[in-house]
This record gives structure tokens, sequence and C-alpha cells, in this order.
């Protein structure tokens, strides 16, 4: 059976909404289930199937419940969402990547794809699509974004280093990156002219912003360029 774009959705809701899962939570993973470019088939057949209380955790407030970001049943099912991204006949209207960032700098443009690891981060209002990731991949298509943001993300290196690649291989060729590491600008620096980058500059200070109740630090905003030539087969 074919299921429209809202039929699509309203299950979505229905489903969550009984296991009492917590409303900014519905309401995004339906957006996700309505993206024209998906119609939500993977998240749909999920519900449908039962297979959702592994990848549900108690929210911080116990009337609901979340997605689990720990739960690699969980991120496969929102990659299998994403990876529908693009791969339509149909021009996708999302063009720009945001990775982190907070409530204050986030871009909240419709054209803007969110990428995150931690539920709080998925809080804030966006009109595009948020997707978890386990933090190293990009579940979207080569050459695709044309752009890439990412504003206060921690520098640890078992994570970092798997995703400048994945920046590179998504970002198209003669499109550039602003990154905002919290730390190791120079490591990071490096890292971007190994994958392939080339222009790599600091080019500003991306400035400190409420996030949890505490501040992020001041941090450099490095550029860096993906070459004309850089295009993935």
């Amino acid at each position: 059976m074919a299921y429209t774009t809202h039929q699509c959705r309203g299950i979505i809701e229905k489903y969550l909404t009984a296991f009492q899962v917590h409303p900014e939570e519905v309401d995004r993973l339906a957006m996700l289930g309505e993206l024209p470019e998906t119609l939500g088939i993977h998240l749909r057949e999920t519900l449908l199937r039962g297979h959702l209380a592994g990848w549900l955790v108690p929210d911080a407030d116990p009337q609901y419940t979340l997605t689990d970001c720990n739960s690699s049943d969980a991120a496969q099912m929102e990659r299998m969402v994403a990876s529908g991204i693009g791969s339509g006949e149909v021009k996708s209207l999302y063009k720009h990547l945001c990775i982190g960032a907070t409530t204050v700098d986030a871009p909240l443009a419709i054209e803007y794809i969110h990428i995150n690891v931690l539920l709080e981060d998925m809080r804030f209002g966006a009109a595009g699509p948020r997707i978890f990731t386990d933090g190293m991949t990009i579940p979207l298509p080569n050459d695709f974004f044309e752009s890439i943001a990412g504003y206060h993300i921690p520098f640890m290196r078992p994570y970092i280093e798997p995703l400048v690649p994945e920046m590179y291989r998504t970002l198209k060729p003669g499109r550039s990156l602003q990154f905002a590491p919290s730390t190791n600008v120079n490591e990071f620096s490096d890292l971007l002219v190994a994958a392939g980058f080339e222009n790599v500059r600091t080019i500003g200070m991306i400035p400190s912003t409420p996030y949890k109740s505490a501040r992020t630090r001041p941090t450099h905003i490095v550029e860096a360029t993906k070459p004309l030539s850089g295009a993935n087969p």
C-alpha cells in the first residue's frame, strides 16, 4: 500500500504519541517522516513492525521518552530515513549542512540539514530535518552541499578525524566550509589539509553562547575550500 506524505506523518505521530514520546521528539521524527524525498517509509515500517522500544530511553521528564542516541538501531533507522534525501529525480531542496551549534547560532532556514549526536542539541527550532548520527559519518550523497558549517565542536580525535573526510566527500567542489572546533584549531586545520581541502585559514571568532546553563568558549572559525578537481566518483 502506498502512503501519502500526510498519511506517513499521521502514522508516525500516532505511534510515537501512544508510547508517550516527548512532543518535541514526536514533531522532529514526524517531520523526518514527511520529507518529500523519503516519505518516511523506513520510519513508518519500523513503527508498524513494532520495533520501537529498542531505540527509546526515558526523558529527564519521567512522563516522556526520547530516541536513544546510543542505540545502534535508532541511529541506523535515522540514517535509513536520511538516505532518501537527494536520491530521487526531484532536485533536493536541502543545500546546506550544520553540525552541532547551539540555539543561538544554529541557522534555522529550511534548506539546512542539521546533524547532531546529543539529544539536547536536537531541541532547537529548525525548519529543515535534524538527523542523529554516530558523530563520525554524514549519511548523505557525495558532492551534495553548497556549504557546511560546524560550531562549538569538541575536538575529540576519534570523532573529528573520520568526520573531516566525510565533510570533504559531501561538500560540492569549489564550495567552502566554516568550522569552529572548541580547541586544537591548528590540529584541526592539519586534518583539513590531509583530507584534500585548500585555502585553509582562520577567519575570525565564534562568540561564547549559552549552552546547558553554562556558556561555550569563544573559538576560532576555520574556513577551507574543496578544490574544483575534488569531485567524488
